[in-house]
């Protein structure tokens, strides 16, 4: 739906417990369907180390509120771009900002200064030009950081499922007008 992993590595983030990074849905009507977000991160997790986890988030303003869902990662965890998979039926409401929070663990994420987004994303939507920042999972205020996290968002477009409705018809000769 929305990524900038076509975008140039910058660097990567700090060791931040916690790290957030805004998007913003498009305008199709019946909103998405999300089902997965790959992030890129920069270091190798070893075994006895902390793996990331990361969850779906309402806006709370301009900072993270209420989890929308939790993703689940792979089992285990290398250097690159990594797939976490939404719960099936993870909803998206049209033209709404949400949050991709990243529990960082031992893992440091990819950043990107551009504030681009690949050229095939779907319509309407976009990828903050900042991500939020903390030193400790839950709690806290959150600290602005000056480069995106590098992310691709996958999913569907809603279809309409409304049926048809029929208001009138006229007989005109021999033909239903």
């Amino acid at each position: 739906m929305v990524s900038n992993l076509g975008q140039t590595t910058t660097t990567s983030s700090t060791g931040a417990a916690e790290q957030a990074q805004v998007f913003t849905t498009g305008s199709n009507s019946d909103g998405y369907e999300l089902t997965s977000i790959e992030i890129k991160f920069t270091t190798d997790i070893d075994s006895g180390e902390t793996a990331p986890t990361v969850t779906l988030n309402n806006a709370n303003g301009s900072s993270p509120g209420g989890v929308v869902a939790t993703l689940s990662g792979p089992s285990t965890f290398s250097k690159g771009t990594i797939t976490f998979t939404a719960p099936a039926s993870t909803t998206l409401a049209a033209n709404t900002n949400y949050f991709v929070v990243v529990a960082t663990g031992d893992a440091y994420l990819s950043t990107v200064r551009e504030d681009e987004e690949d050229a095939d994303k779907e319509a309407g939507w976009s990828i903050g030009d900042e991500r939020l920042w903390r030193g400790t999972v839950g709690t806290g205020f959150w600290s602005e950081a000056n480069l995106s996290a590098h992310m691709r968002l996958k999913g569907t477009v809603e279809a309409d499922t409304t049926p048809p409705s029929f208001s009138s018809a006229t007989v005109n000769g021999a033909s239903l007008v």
